[in-house]
């Protein structure tokens, strides 16, 4: 079996971090993409007017989703 040069998972205690963090990026990623898509559609829903009522009710719903998101993963970031 190849070794990645990380520590094995069952070597860590609880003592220690894991050498990475492997939800923080991700989450930032998906609440940045949620943000930048909520502000896409606010938007196009001042370009659009025959559909404004349901491009603002997705626009909401992606940037409070964004917002949740970037709340919730603060604590992976310390």
């Amino acid at each position: 079996m190849a070794t990645t040069g990380l520590p094995s998972l069952a070597k860590l205690d609880k003592n220690h971090d894991l050498p990475f963090r492997p939800k923080g990026p991700m989450i930032a990623a998906l609440s940045l993409s949620s943000l930048m898509l909520g502000t896409g559609l606010s938007y196009a829903a001042t370009r659009r007017p025959d559909r404004a009522d349901r491009l603002e009710l997705w626009s909401g719903r992606l940037l409070v989703g964004g917002l949740g998101l970037l709340g919730a993963s603060l604590p992976l970031f310390r």
